[in-house]
């Protein structure tokens, strides 16, 4: 999915991008989501978790944008009518 992604157009207003760029590294992705709350809990373990198996945290722009456009799986329908976006 993140290949899809990191290939589909961005949106346009008039011709003109509307949203920047953002490369997405081609692995598996992880969107943690938690109460505010359990913010320091998460934070504390979370690396250690992470390292166990070998992934890394991505940018806070990454994180960021892949937050606001977490219900937006059909933009990659844009780079073939017949491609069908599923988890």
């Amino acid at each position: 999915m993140a290949s899809l992604k990191n290939k589909s157009p961005l949106r346009t207003h008039e011709g003109h991008a509307t949203e920047k760029q953002i490369i997405l590294p081609e692995a598996y992705i992880a969107t943690l989501a938690y109460r505010r709350k359990d913010d320091d809990e998460i934070s504390k373990n979370l690396s250690d978790l992470v390292n166990f198996f070998h992934g890394e945290i991505l940018s806070k722009e990454i994180a960021q944008h892949e937050w606001e456009n977490r219900f937006k799986v059909m933009l990659v329908k844009r780079l073939s009518p017949s491609l069908v976006p599923a988890e």
